[in-house]
């Protein structure tokens, strides 16, 4: 069992995550505090469990950075050929295997991700990917038979919403096949591995298995600014998505939430991590039914994790809850005190309000006005949104193999109804 890395004392002296150099030792030291197996030992009963962890070999992390370097650039990798020629994947592979069927009888498909990074960029950076287009094809008929338009083009917020749900679903994985064609097609994890290899050599890397939880649809995924131990802003971990299918009522819809912060062992927790020194953000799924509440992940304070419907540059100050505990708050707010045109236009789609513990909630309540054709185009699988594979090559390697599918929790049409619920209304 590992024992989690706490934040030291003078995490804050030693690191602002506004001044890092992008591609820097000191920049990958601090998001290494934030990394799964740093935080997970003190938050394990608050979060999904069971959570698997695998700590990879070295030969293992070179031989999967290299996999998607030398593969084409839109189309997926052959999976069984590039198994066949590593033997350090072969041999990881069998590692995942022997994991996850301990835990398959009772979670029998499983979400992947390695330390810092999930591979959910794969629909928008391949053409085709074994069970992409029967994803993006079922959503999309189910939407239109919901609203009863078989014919109706899809508006752009309507394409998005689909995309973004077949690239969660994309994650599910059931073995080591499926597990290792999805990381080694990710550029997502490419980026993770390259950073390793250069700063991160000293340190363990890990995949990591979380059963795969059907309630956490995107539209019950909220992100949580915070400083020690108090919840400072609140908004949708999905920037994107209109929430819909749940009714946010102001000072109630949070509850649990707030609970939470006040539980003695989730400020032991927060105490013992060292968390409660220093700012940090939080994601957790909040369901309908009482006992649908998990934190899924902490994640680092600073622009390397998104700022959703906020802003890192016009309103850090906000998102530090005004406390200045890192010393560059004046000279920031003087260069950045001004929000850009895009951000204002944001924020006119949003509905806000203050809690009455203070928590500023934002929401986005209509649709955003920069999703577009051009932004949907820039997904290389947006040709499966109308029914166009036959105008390219790349949908005829389209195709999931018996290994990949095997024990894979496809969701039903009751269950996608319920993901789906949330662009009902878009127009």
């Amino acid at each position: 069992k590992k024992e989690g890395k706490a934040i030291p004392d003078d995490f804050n002296g030693k690191y602002n995550p506004f001044k890092l150099d992008v591609a820097s030792q000191e920049k990958y030291d601090y998001l290494s505090y934030f990394d799964i197996q740093s935080w997970f030992p003190f938050f394990e009963e608050f979060t999904i469990r069971p959570t698997l962890f695998l700590e990879l070999k070295q030969d293992q992390i070179k031989a999967l950075h290299e996999a998607y370097s030398t593969a084409p650039d839109d189309n997926s990798i052959d999976i069984h050929s590039l198994l066949s020629s590593s033997q350090p994947l072969r041999q990881l592979e069998d590692q995942i295997d022997s994991l996850l069927t301990s835990h398959n009888k009772t979670n029998p498909s499983f979400f992947v991700r390695l330390s810092s990074q999930s591979p959910k960029d794969v629909a928008r950076c391949k053409y085709s990917f074994p069970g992409l287009s029967d994803i993006v094809s079922s959503y999309t008929q189910l939407h239109k038979s919901k609203t009863n338009r078989q014919h109706h083009v899809l508006t752009p917020h309507e394409k998005l919403a689909i995309l973004l749900q077949s690239s969660v679903e994309l994650t599910q994985i059931a073995n080591g096949l499926s597990a290792i064609h999805l990381l080694a097609s990710s550029l997502r994890i490419f980026k993770c591995l390259s950073q390793y290899l250069q700063f991160g050599l000293q340190n363990s890397l890990f995949l990591v298995f979380r059963p795969w939880v059907h309630w956490m649809a995107q539209s019950k995924e909220w992100r949580v600014f915070g400083t020690k131990t108090k919840p400072v802003c609140i908004t949708q971990s999905n920037e994107w998505i209109v929430i819909h299918d749940q009714k946010i009522v102001p000072n109630k819809h949070f509850e649990r939430l707030y609970s939470l912060f006040a539980n003695d062992q989730f400020l032991n927790a927060l105490n013992l991590s060292g968390l409660s020194k220093t700012f940090w953000v939080m994601d957790f799924a909040l369901g309908e039914n009482p006992e649908e509440f998990l934190l899924i992940e902490i994640n680092a304070f600073g622009k390397e994790t998104g700022s959703s419907l906020f802003d890192w540059n016009s309103e850090r100050s906000l998102l530090q809850g005004n406390q200045v505990l890192l010393q560059d708050l004046k000279q920031h707010q003087s260069e950045f005190g001004e929000p850009h045109e895009q951000v204002l236009n944001v924020k006119k789609c949003c509905r806000e309000w203050k809690e009455d513990n203070g928590v500023i909630v934002r929401i986005l309540e209509h649709p955003r006005r920069d999703v577009d054709e051009n932004m949907i185009n820039k997904w290389a699988c947006s040709y499966l949104l109308d029914g166009e594979e036959e105008e390219y090559d790349h949908a005829e390697n389209d195709h999931t193999s018996e290994e990949e599918t095997d024990g894979k929790d496809i969701p039903d049409e009751e269950e996608q109804e319920e993901i789906l619920s949330s662009i009902e209304t878009w127009e």
